[in-house]
């Protein structure tokens, strides 16, 4: 398997420690693969998580399905131009 990108969701009230565990092994194992972190029905997270979770190899954290849907489709888009 060849995945364009790997979206991993946390929702709330969970922790995110096994989130941060598998973007680690993910982003080792596989270092240009663009990792999401959905954080779902987090009302405020601390910057230091997402710079926790952004130093562990995510290439961006997101708050709702849609941002990712979103973000998907403009890498979409730009692939098909280059």
């Amino acid at each position: 398997m060849n995945p364009d990108a790997v979206c991993i969701v946390v929702v709330a009230p969970f922790t995110l420690s096994h989130s941060l565990y598998l973007c680690t092994k993910l982003h080792q194992r596989i270092p240009q693969l663009p990792i999401f972190i959905g954080l779902w029905g987090f009302s405020e997270v601390a910057s230091e998580i997402i710079l926790k979770l952004t130093s562990a190899g995510a290439t961006k954290v997101v708050f709702s399905l849609s941002q990712v849907l979103e973000i998907l489709q403009e890498k979409r888009l730009s692939k098909k131009i280059t």
